[in-house]
């Protein structure tokens, strides 16, 4: 990741920074969900599209990444009274994370949605209607998800990856208007979220061919919005895992 992005091979600084960034925010949860935020500097922007759906309190989707730290995106709440988060991930990583954030603020409850069984779509559709933001990370392709979808191929930092385009189809089934949610980490106790509209699927088309076109658009501007910010601020990317799929041609 570091070699495409940077065009070069990274120095031994380069990759211990990128760690050390990952370390940072990984520690900064905690002072997150235990809403010990006031030493923070959070800086809060995006376009009039996604404020208004955050003023509005109508709930909708959020589509985020790997990028930076997502737990910092409770501060919107500062901003935005009674904007509530619920993010939807597979059961055992829910289990798992829901269990570490318990024990380190037992009085933080953060709701969670297991993805990839019958009752998830309700349970997201619920969500909305009651005016919560499902938030959902959407640069991570699964051997699971393919039961489901074969993914889409799209360039990624000059490499074709693996994208799924299932969180959009979703948010056009359930007639949504997605955003663009990340939370960049930018050194010491500074966090830069930025929110902007990614798509509006409040009103599709009835005609097939021009919502695969809507879907398919969302999901290109999605990723060319994730190489953008790995590229102002390449060690806030944190999928240390096989991305572009090199292991599997090995």
């Amino acid at each position: 990741y570091l070699h495409r992005v940077l065009g070069r091979a990274p120095t031994w600084r380069e990759r211990f920074d990128h760690f050390h960034c990952f370390a940072c925010t990984v520690l900064d949860r905690v002072y997150f969900v235990r809403e010990q935020t006031d030493d923070f500097e959070i800086n809060l922007r995006g376009d009039a599209a996604g404020h208004d759906t955050l003023a509005q309190g109508r709930g909708g989707f959020m589509l985020g990444a790997h990028l930076g730290s997502f737990e910092c995106l409770h501060s919107i709440g500062k901003s935005f009274p009674g904007v509530r988060v619920t993010m939807v991930m597979y059961p055992d990583n829910a289990r798992k994370f829901h269990g570490i954030l318990k024990a380190l603020a037992p009085g933080f409850e953060l709701d969670v949605i297991g993805i990839g069984h019958a009752g998830s779509t309700l349970a997201i559709r619920d969500a909305i209607q009651a005016g919560r933001l499902v938030g959902l990370l959407g640069d991570r392709f699964l051997g699971a998800d393919a039961v489901r979808s074969p993914g889409v191929e799209i360039e990624f930092l000059g490499q074709p990856a693996l994208f799924s385009d299932g969180p959009l189809r979703l948010a056009m089934l359930l007639r949504q208007r997605v955003l663009f949610v990340v939370g960049l980490y930018l050194g010491g106790r500074r966090y830069d979220v930025r929110v902007e509209s990614l798509a509006d699927f409040r009103d599709p088309p009835t005609e097939r061919g021009a919502r695969e076109q809507l879907v398919s658009q969302a999901l290109h501007d999605y990723v060319g919005r994730l190489e953008a910010l790995c590229r102002e601020a390449p060690n806030n990317w944190f999928n240390f895992h096989d991305f572009w799929r090199e292991d599997d041609v090995a």
